[in-house]
């Protein structure tokens, strides 16, 4: 299970990020979305998610995915 820590917009709302820590251990995930508008919901970003142990690094690396 995962809890959703933020979730970060692009300028335009065609991107977004959402960080979230596993609760089962100490690790935090990344995932990168994009909207498509043919099926009006969020479509995760192929090879997008990203994993660090802490959060120090994570928002270095959002901005990076957006």
């Amino acid at each position: 299970m995962l809890d959703l820590i933020r979730e970060i917009n692009s300028s335009r709302n065609t991107f977004k990020v959402e960080i979230n820590r596993r609760l089962n251990d100490v690790f935090v995930e990344i995932e990168a979305y994009y909207w498509d508008d043919d099926w009006e919901t969020w479509l995760e970003q192929p090879g997008s998610l990203s994993i660090t142990y802490n959060t120090k690094n994570t928002l270095k690396i959002t901005k990076e995915e957006l």
